[in-house]
């Protein structure tokens, strides 16, 4: 299972930061951030600092959600979604494959 390392949401009262910093069982880091205009997904290297996009969707590119959108959730904050699908992966190699790489 993907530990979280951090987690701010709308909770903590600032919508400029919602992110969630996930590491997986085999030390791979990602950062999970939504922004006004979207979702993305980065590579994180040294477990803070982005170096690569893996995935990102604007709010408006519906079809590209759509794979973190099955969980059942009390939240209407896409990042809840995200970060509740992306938790039971174990592995880089199993995150790679969801997100078809």
């Amino acid at each position: 299972m993907a530990e979280i390392i951090k987690y701010n949401n709308l909770s903590s009262g600032n919508p400029n930061q919602c992110f969630c910093q996930m590491k997986f069982d085999d030390g791979l880091k990602i950062l999970v951030s939504q922004s006004k205009d979207g979702i993305k997904i980065f590579k994180l290297f040294i477990g803070f600092v982005p170096i690569k996009t893996l995935f990102q969707a604007s709010f408006l590119e519906r079809e590209k959600h759509k794979k973190f959108m099955d969980v059942n959730i009390d939240s209407s904050l896409l990042l809840d979604s995200y970060v509740e699908t992306i938790k039971p992966i174990l592995t880089s190699n199993k995150f790679y494959e969801f997100l078809n790489f």
